[in-house]
């Protein structure tokens, strides 16, 4: 079998592409999207996992959260963010194993690009160990590949991508996990410079509408009426547990 994620960061995550880039596109969509959600408090216990090479724990810290920390099933992320991003709250270790030791433990869990990769079974379980790893009131927070968005291109970028997601699978999948507290969200790349405010204007007002249009007569739902690219979960858990 084929392991993808040995050398993960040289020959996917930033195969081609420039740090710092993509390191402000996590800070732009950390501040635009995520950040809303989060607990306000600076000091919360929020665990970023898979944290890859660590672009979010940076853009968190850049924040002022003192208490975030990262694991990563890849040697070699965990080592970039460690060598050249200077984290020293990540570490190798499996996602499920630590929310299965972590019983409501963390203020929120960052799930980000992650379920795309999973099973259906396997989906299914890192949602219902995730979801017991928080404590009450606390939130976990999903991104993955928008199904619905046209050409799907963040799905079709990875090979290790087994599937993506829109609204209805997504909240499929959270039932059978038993997690009924959520709502979806659209997750656009934010528009920190000119080009991407000149995207986020024609996004909104030409390419969105005209995607929406197009689905509704051709199918005549809106099937969730989300077409970003990624789709945005927001899990709440309650204070009964």
């Amino acid at each position: 079998m084929v392991d993808f994620y040995k050398n993960y960061t040289s020959t996917q995550a930033l195969s081609g592409q420039d740090e710092a880039v993509q390191i402000r596109v996590a800070e732009d969509n950390l501040r635009y999207n995520i950040l809303p959600h989060l607990p306000q408090n600076r000091d919360a216990l929020i665990l970023d996992v898979p944290c890859g090479y660590g672009r979010y724990l940076k853009a968190l810290a850049s924040h002022g959260y003192t208490n975030a920390s990262g694991i990563d099933i890849s040697a070699e992320q965990i080592a970039f963010a460690r060598e050249k991003l200077k984290l020293t709250k990540v570490e190798v270790a499996d996602g499920l194993t630590r929310f299965r030791q972590a019983h409501q433990s963390f203020d929120a869990i960052l799930m980000l690009d992650v379920l795309e990769h999973l099973s259906t079974g396997e989906t299914i379980e890192w949602l219902k160990a995730a979801y017991a790893a928080l404590k009450p009131g606390g939130v976990l927070v999903i991104q993955v590949p928008n199904s619905l968005s046209p050409f799907s291109v963040h799905f079709h970028s990875d090979l290790s991508h087994q599937r993506a997601y829109s609204p209805a699978t997504m909240s499929q999948s959270l039932h059978l996990a038993g997690i009924h507290q959520f709502r979806h969200y659209s997750s656009f790349d934010a528009p920190s410079r000119l080009v991407g405010v000149i995207r986020m204007v024609l996004w909104r007002y030409v390419l969105n509408p005209a995607t929406a249009l197009f689905i509704k007569v051709a199918y005549g739902t809106s099937c969730g009426a989300i077409h970003t690219a990624n789709l945005l979960t927001i899990v709440r858990k309650g204070q009964e547990s």
